[in-house]
């Protein structure tokens, strides 16, 4: 029985020596260790939080850029025709100077010729006006206003042909071609080319 005593007290010597170890000795170390561990989990978790975060700020400014990209070339479109539409303009203007200029020698010819330019003076005019409505709607209100003052110049110009007075146009070119700088400078400002 001596024996299987002195077994149970090394037992219980072990026992206690290493729980002495485990609680003095190894315990910082899986302490420090459980510390480290939970730190990393913290951390990891921050890192998805902060990816999340990111990707939703990435996202909304791709939105906010594409856009803008779509408004501007909405502008950059309705810029384009209404140059193309100033130039079909212009030469429609010229056109009805030049059948008002000439001599009547064939009536018939002459007027034919007034009619067809009048005509295309009016067709160009009434395109330019719709596409002045798309500047309203789309563009800033310093193309619309130079826009609005050439046609305007235009028109007076236009009707002054038609009553007789062909000479109109040598004598508008100075205020056309002001108006058509005014017309640039706000169509640079539009496409931001400033």
């Amino acid at each position: 029985m001596l024996t299987s005593s002195i077994i149970q007290l090394l037992g219980w010597i072990a026992a206690f020596v290493c729980a002495f170890l485990l609680g003095n000795v190894f315990r910082p170390f899986f302490n420090s260790y459980a510390a480290k561990k939970g730190e990393n989990l913290a951390t990891k978790e921050d890192i998805a939080q902060l990816t999340k975060i990111a990707e939703g700020i990435r996202a909304e400014i791709s939105d906010k850029v594409w856009d803008r990209q779509k408004q501007w070339e909405m502008r950059r479109d309705v810029v384009f025709e209404v140059l193309r539409s100033l130039g079909q303009y212009d030469n429609a203007l010229l056109e009805l100077c030049v059948a008002y200029s000439t001599s009547i020698e064939d009536v018939d010819s002459a007027m034919t010729s007034r009619l067809e330019k009048g005509g295309n003076w009016n067709r160009i005019g009434a395109n330019l006006d719709g596409t002045g409505f798309l500047v309203v709607a789309i563009c800033g209100d310093t193309l619309y206003k130079a826009l609005s003052a050439y046609l305007k110049g235009t028109r007076a110009v236009a009707n002054d042909i038609l009553n007789g007075k062909p000479e109109r146009y040598t004598a508008s070119q100075g205020d056309r071609a002001n108006q058509i700088k005014a017309l640039r400078a706000a169509v640079r400002k539009e496409l931001n080319m400033e």
